[in-house]
């Protein structure tokens, strides 16, 4: 619960790279956002997630390390619940089915 308070407010930087994503989604442009590791991407994610979901959309969340897969599949299931589907190489042909 204390973990999902933390994903629910966006301190000035995430705020501010929320916005400016927002803008560029509206415009159709492709957006890196980039941060060293525990920079709060995670939280910026979450919001535009839940914005797309919100809005009857459907979020694909690509993870490029599979190491932090875990963990984040955790996050986003405290925070999304049954919403989050999850598919990685390391699953046995019946788990990816």
């Amino acid at each position: 619960a204390e973990e999902n308070a933390d994903l629910k407010s966006l301190n000035d930087f995430q705020a501010q790279a929320f916005e400016d994503i927002k803008g560029s989604f509206k415009e159709n442009k492709v957006t890196l956002l980039h941060g060293v590791t525990s920079s709060g991407k995670t939280e910026v994610y979450v919001k535009l997630i839940e914005e797309c979901i919100s809005s009857d959309r459907q979020a694909l969340y690509l993870l490029p390390e599979i190491a932090l897969t875990t963990q984040l599949i955790t996050r986003l299931q405290n925070y999304f619940g049954e919403k989050v589907a999850v598919y990685h190489s390391k699953y046995s042909v019946q788990e990816r089915v």
